[in-house]
C-alpha cells in the first residue's frame, strides 16, 4: 500500500483484506503504516499470508497507538507483537 495514505488523517476505515500484501513496515516513507492514521476505528488485514508484523521496530507497528481502533482483523497474517486486549 502507498505511503501517502499515512498522510490521510481522518481515514478512519481500511480493509485490505486478501490482497497479497507483503511490505516492509519500517520503510514507512515508502509504505503505507498504519501507526500515523490514529483516527482508524476499522482495520482489516485479513488473509495476506505474505503479511509478517515484525517484532522489529515496535514503535512502529504499535496498534496500542490507535486509540480509536475498535476492529483489528489480522487472520492469516503473522504477527510477532503483542496485539492489545479488547
Amino acid at each position: 500500500l502507498p505511503g501517502a495514505l499515512s498522510k490521510l488523517k481522518h481515514l478512519r476505515l481500511l480493509d485490505a483484506s486478501y490482497n497479497q500484501l507483503s511490505f516492509d513496515v519500517a520503510n514507512w516513507p515508502v509504505s503505507w503504516n498504519w501507526v500515523w492514521n490514529k483516527e482508524l476505528c476499522h482495520l482489516d488485514l485479513s488473509g495476506n499470508e505474505d503479511l509478517v508484523i515484525p517484532s522489529a521496530h515496535r514503535e512502529l507497528v504499535d496498534f496500542s497507538k490507535l486509540d480509536r481502533l475498535r476492529i483489528l482483523d489480522l487472520k492469516g497474517v503473522q504477527v510477532q507483537v503483542p496485539i492489545p486486549a479488547d
